[in-house]
């Protein structure tokens, strides 16, 4: 079987959202983060000054299968495209350093 690629034209309709995101607090989460693969963050300088997550303990998935500590924080870059088991120290809404919030309906022209 041959698979080609081609160009797709793709419309989404609706309105834009945006929505914080919601950690489980004293607790683990599954989680990926939207990172610029050209140039990604160490998950100390990512999660620098935000209280919940600073410190707290991450796992990765290495390749034979099994989930590791990430014992240097500030030398382990965050890969776009993975998830990790991070913990949550408390509750948390936080998605990246760049925060957007949307005030309201009117500054996306709805």
């Amino acid at each position: 079987m041959t698979v080609q690629a081609s160009d797709v034209q793709w419309t989404v309709h609706g309105r834009p959202m945006l929505q914080p995101a919601r950690w489980q607090a004293d607790s683990f989460n599954l989680t990926g983060f939207p990172v610029d693969p050209a140039a990604p963050p160490s998950f100390g300088a990512f999660f620098a000054g935000v209280a919940a997550h600073a410190g707290q303990p991450i796992y990765s998935l290495a390749a034979d299968g099994h989930w590791q500590l990430v014992t240097n924080p500030f030398s382990t870059p965050i890969h776009s495209g993975e998830a990790y088991w991070v913990f949550s120290s408390g509750p948390s809404t936080f998605r990246a350093p760049l925060d957007v919030r949307i005030l309201s309906a009117r500054c996306l022209g709805v």
